[in-house]
């Protein structure tokens, strides 16, 4: 495993480009070595996915609310009458 992470910091020290995005990508907190990588593999350099908001939601980290948008609330007087009984 670790002559792996070696040859894979191996190859992004001998590319310019491939050093400046894993710099940048660690400086983030809680990104580690395997976390970056993942990242600049799966983008392919960021270039593939270039919007945050569309690579949060590639990362499952992007909240959204799931309603059909035809739901109606229940009253107050529901729930008063509920206690009641």
């Amino acid at each position: 495993m670790k002559s792996v992470e070696a040859k894979i910091i191996e190859i992004v020290n001998a590319d310019d480009n491939l050093k400046q995005l894993y710099k940048f990508i660690t400086s983030v907190v809680g990104i580690g070595f395997v976390t970056g990588i993942n990242f600049i593999i799966y983008t392919n350099g960021f270039s593939v996915m270039n919007d945050c908001r569309k690579l949060a939601c590639y990362c499952g980290v992007a909240p959204f609310e799931y309603s059909s948008g035809t739901s109606v609330r229940g009253k107050l007087k529901y729930i008063v009458w509920q206690i009641k009984n």
